[in-house]
């Protein structure tokens, strides 16, 4: 047997598929294809979770008072696409934000979503209250 003084003949080199030709090309395919799919899921995860009002998928920000809580204020994105579902929107990022916070539904309005002048601020609905402790 004829060994060169470089090659380990107790860890000979590997010939497999996985490391050339045609094995390395699927194997990348199948990755490509796995993330795909992980990608594709996530954003069929959030469509699942988003709430459509009167049609319309709103984004709305809760900013709570950082001295006090239970304060806190709510902008719902693109309003003008339905005034009135901007409202409901709104409505429901303030009962989930009390619930989750305080354990309670129970929101006392400063402007809220049942006042027949609302508040436009550039397209977006504002919204204040309070949860009630």
């Amino acid at each position: 047997m004829n060994v060169h003084p470089h090659d380990n003949v107790h860890f000979p080199k590997r010939q497999g598929i996985c490391f050339g030709g045609i094995g390395a090309f699927v194997m990348r395919a199948l990755m490509i294809i796995a993330i795909a799919l992980a990608v594709t899921s996530c954003a069929r995860l959030r469509q699942d979770t988003a709430v459509a009002f009167d049609g319309v998928y709103f984004n709305a920000k809760v900013t709570a008072d950082k001295a006090k809580l239970e304060n806190f204020e709510i902008f719902v994105a693109k309003a003008s696409k339905s005034i009135a579902g901007a409202r409901e929107a709104g409505r429901y990022e303030a009962t989930k934000y009390c619930v989750r916070n305080f354990g309670t539904s129970d929101v006392t309005w400063t402007y809220g979503p049942d006042d027949t002048d609302v508040q436009i601020l550039d397209d977006s609905l504002y919204l204040k209250g309070t949860c009630q402790l």
